[in-house]
């Protein structure tokens, strides 16, 4: 078995395709929906994380996995809400592993 992926560094582990769909199922709520409201929503430029917690937010890390998966956070933002099937099969697609990667 191999590895899907042109390079190892480009299999994302399981926690983070679990990250995208959960990220890709709140972008059709209605813009109204509280979860919506708390993801469409862009953290002030001078903001800095509390001391103590991770350097990076949750939405900072979902923007370098989909990065990573050749995405951008806008696009798959459209896409999911468009078309939420064809954005829940394009992460499948991309972070998809067989078991011979690196993380394994």
């Amino acid at each position: 078995m191999h590895c899907v992926h042109p390079s190892p560094s480009l299999c994302v582990l399981q926690l983070e395709q679990g990250v995208l769909r959960l990220y890709g199922q709140v972008a059709p709520f209605p813009d109204a929906d509280p979860a919506h409201q708390i993801l469409s929503a862009r953290e002030p430029h001078e903001w800095r994380r509390p001391m103590g917690r991770p350097c990076s937010s949750w939405l900072q890390q979902v923007n370098q996995n989909l990065k990573e998966i050749g995405m951008g956070q806008e696009s798959a933002w459209d896409l999911a809400r468009r078309t939420p099937l064809e954005y829940r099969w394009k992460v499948k697609a991309v972070t998809h592993c067989s078991g011979a990667c690196s993380h394994i």
